[in-house]
């Protein structure tokens, strides 16, 4: 098999995907792998993949529920506290998070849905402000 100019080209434009790629240990049973502009939870059962928008409008809206039923700015910040209650929200790429006292829980279309915790969700917090901006 002969390698042209366009086929080399497509393997270094794959090749530099790739670098960009990190993985972030949220607990010994979850990951997040963060692309250039999104980011996939990966549970024991499941995955669910974030765009850029997506994680964008999670944290403000994280952020608008503060007293009611939400975490607050503060929790985006890497040290709030939860509020009893729960709410379901959807998200510009079509995936449902329920936000309650105990974490959040996403749930795509297809799929099995993935939860994390609060200390998961200051990881991927963390890990989305230095990962994706």
């Amino acid at each position: 098999m002969k390698i042209t100019k366009q086929r080399l080209k497509e393997i270094i434009k794959e090749e530099i995907k790739n670098l960009y790629e990190k993985t972030v240990k949220l607990s010994t049973m979850k990951d997040a792998n963060f692309g250039r502009d999104y980011v996939q939870l990966m549970g024991k059962k499941g995955y669910v993949k974030l765009d850029k928008k997506s994680v964008h409008s999670l944290a403000k809206i994280i952020r608008q529920l503060g007293g009611k039923k939400g975490m607050g700015w503060s929790f985006t910040q890497h040290e709030g506290k939860l509020n009893e209650g729960a709410k379901v929200v959807r998200l510009p790429n079509g995936i449902k998070v329920k936000i309650d006292f105990k974490g959040l829980t996403f749930q795509s279309s297809k799929g099995k849905p993935v939860f994390l915790d609060r200390t998961e969700m200051m990881k991927f917090f963390q890990a989305t402000a230095r990962y994706l901006k």
